[in-house]
């Protein structure tokens, strides 16, 4: 006989109701307080009826094969579902009591007499549910929250120091990816072989850092040397500076990423998605102290790209990703530099240099994205893609921009004015819920959540206001998360504030 739902896409609700004995008791246990979220959890209520699940032990003399004999729906409603497991009963094969009282239970049972066996399974159940409490107590594994909601969670991310909410989501790096580097960051002296373990744990890749690399630090003005009637800073050996500069040994280190293939070598250029990654990641363990450089190392068997000239991504770039020659016969940078301010320098393997420095020109892109918060540590092709789907409005005072009820189609920023948030009750009232300035934005909760708008906004002066559509917006929350982290924590603050005034 085949097994129950072959050949179909039943759900796993069904599989464990039809099949519960093939279910690790653990996991069908965690499967059942998923179904009911509104139940505490299993062991942790006073009456057994408000438990997601309800234990009751098979009696039986022989060994079964499993721990669980079987799932199913209660017989009353308002019940929770039973589970019929083979261990930890107070009777049968492996329970305390004597053999005589099994016996004597099962001839109860064989009459249709279950008056005994239900009082029992009132201590089996709480046995049952403690065994599990216990084990779920000292195995993160079967927590049912999410891994970042955890109290354990909790605990690891304050060894990393991102323990209170305003610190969360704040780098480009997922913030539950930092955990994994809680014993690195639990010392408070940082070393050059934790910043590798850190990178090279983070960026699955080969990274070596190098210190001691010097540098010009210019003086402040206070500190030069003058001479004359109004001169400072003139006790010879003591104060005396020559110059408006000096030189230190410990200004800067040197961070090899590599070798990396062509693929990885885009990735980690100041235009692509590792860049900033790997800029904050630094910063985030060493601190803002020193200068860092970046050196970006190809594999030697690497070949050189197609040389295109074009609009996207994938574009061949002046000093960083374009050789003239052939396959064959083009020679690949053994090494990109990358500093701040982006700074690439090139090696090739004749040992000649060539330094390129990227200027962002004021109002090559749009001043309201490069400016934003929501799109910090953006790569500039990303910016220029931003910039490109949003579409500048002038509007004028008392100018309704969204309307509550209405369908969700686009996210708002505004680029000069002042808006007013309202909110209309079901009285019919409105009620002022904020005001909101330049550079502020709105509209993200009916985007994200797929339901119409749930307040008005209305112009109180002529302003602009920017207009993101809804593809362009999801098309952006995919290759960055870290937006999406930022507008899901505005969309609770919001939603608070919205209850608190309905």
């Amino acid at each position: 006989m085949a097994a129950y739902g072959w050949g179909t896409n039943s759900s796993i609700k069904d599989w464990l109701f039809a099949e519960g004995y093939r279910f690790d008791f653990f996991q069908a246990v965690r499967l059942l307080e998923l179904l009911a979220p509104d139940h505490p959890g299993v062991g942790q209520s006073a009456d057994p009826i408000c438990d997601p699940v309800q234990f009751r032990s098979r009696i039986s003399q022989s060994f079964p094969p499993s721990d669980i004999a079987g799932v199913g729906h209660p017989s009353q409603v308002g019940r929770p579902p039973y589970m019929d497991v083979n261990f930890m009963s107070l009777a049968g094969a492996f329970g305390p009591l004597p053999a005589p009282y099994t016996d004597f239970l099962l001839e109860r049972l064989a009459k249709k007499e279950f008056a005994l066996k239900e009082f029992l399974d009132l201590f089996n159940h709480r046995l049952v549910s403690l065994a599990y409490r216990i084990r779920k107590t000292f195995r993160v594994g079967f927590e049912w929250r999410a891994p970042q909601e955890t109290h354990l969670s909790n605990y690891l991310f304050s060894l990393v120091g991102l323990n209170t909410p305003g610190l969360h989501h704040r780098l480009q790096v997922p913030d539950l990816s930092l955990v994994a580097f809680g014993g690195l960051m639990a010392h408070q002296v940082r070393s050059l072989a934790g910043l590798e373990r850190v990178l090279c744990g983070y960026f699955q890749t080969s990274v070596r850092v190098q210190s001691f690399l010097g540098g010009w630090q210019p003086l402040d003005s206070t500190e030069w040397t003058r001479l004359g009637r109004v001169g400072a800073n003139r006790e010879l050996g003591r104060t005396t500076a020559l110059g408006t500069r000096v030189w230190d040994q410990h200004q800067q280190l040197l961070v090899t990423m590599g070798p990396l293939t062509p693929e990885q070598f885009q990735t980690f250029l100041p235009v692509g998605w590792g860049f900033h990654s790997l800029q904050e990641l630094t910063n985030w363990y060493v601190g803002s102290d020193h200068k860092i450089r970046y050196a970006l190392k190809l594999h030697p068997h690497a070949k050189a790209p197609e040389c295109r000239l074009s609009a996207t991504s994938s574009a061949a770039r002046l000093g960083w990703s374009s050789w003239l020659g052939s396959q064959r016969t083009a020679s690949l940078p053994q090494k990109a530099l990358v500093s701040s301010p982006v700074v690439l320098q090139v090696n090739h393997r004749q040992h000649r240099t060539r330094q390129v420095i990227l200027s962002r020109r004021s109002g090559q892109y749009a001043s309201h994205v490069t400016g934003h918060p929501l799109f910090k540590g953006l790569p500039l092709t990303e910016i220029a893609e931003i910039s490109r789907h949003m579409v500048a409005r002038r509007v004028g005072r008392g100018t309704v921009v969204v309307r509550q009820g209405e369908p969700g189609e686009s996210l708002f920023i505004i680029g000069q004015g002042k808006a007013e948030v309202i909110v209309r009750s079901i009285d019919g009232k409105e009620r002022h819920v904020a005001t909101l300035r330049t550079g502020e934005f709105f509209g993200e909760m009916a985007l994200l959540t797929g339901k119409p708008r749930t307040a008005t906004v209305v112009m109180l002066e002529d302003g602009t206001v920017h207009e993101l559509g809804k593809d362009a917006l999801h098309q952006i929350l995919a290759r960055c998360p870290r937006i999406q982290q930022t507008l899901s924590t505005y969309l609770r603050k919001r939603s608070l504030a919205l209850s608190q005034v309905a």
